[in-house]
């Protein structure tokens, strides 16, 4: 009877715990999808990029003595406004482009930082690898001993055996005599 109660609680035990056993959830690496530099498209050319101006791209060179003559009386065909200083005269094109070869500067010039820093990383990751992989090496390699344990077993084999047959020679002696 006490037989029987136990074998019951024993089925009832199993099926209770049948609950709490659950499948395994199918795990799947996830690998982080990344943004690698090296597909990015590098910026546009600003060289051939095009510029909507309406007076096209120039540059004129203005001089400050233009507009006087060498006894200091303005010239009649003297450009207007006559400059107080010399310098450069350019369009709003071509101050465009200029503005744009600085702007693809800094935006190369971020990437080449960025790049310098993650060949930095990857090298130092190569490096630690390398050392790491190199003391593996040398902990693998076999020491003294187990480089001669075959021929110390065989040596010390023939010694022991030695004397053992001289001892056996002794024991047995007084027998025979």
């Amino acid at each position: 009877m006490v037989e029987k109660r136990c074998a019951h609680l024993l089925v009832i035990g199993v099926l209770l715990l049948e609950g709490c056993v659950t499948t395994p959830a199918k795990w799947e690496p996830s690998i982080p999808v990344s943004n690698y530099v090296e597909n990015d498209s590098l910026p546009a050319d600003p060289t051939t990029e095009k510029i909507d101006s309406p007076d096209g791209e120039w540059v004129a060179p203005l001089n400050e003595g233009d507009c006087w003559d060498e006894k200091g009386k303005l010239v009649t065909d003297a450009p207007k406004p006559c400059p107080p200083k010399g310098g450069i005269l350019f369009s709003e094109g071509k101050a465009t482009r200029f503005k744009l070869f600085e702007l693809r500067y800094h935006e190369l010039r971020g990437n080449y930082v960025v790049d310098r820093r993650v060949f930095g990383a990857q090298r130092a990751l190569y490096e630690s690898r390398l050392k790491d992989a190199g003391e593996l090496i040398q902990k693998m390699q076999p020491t003294w001993f187990e480089r001669h344990s075959f021929q110390l077993g065989i040596l010390g084999g023939a010694v022991i055996g030695a004397g053992m047959a001289v001892g056996i020679v002794y024991a047995v002696s007084p027998v025979l005599k």
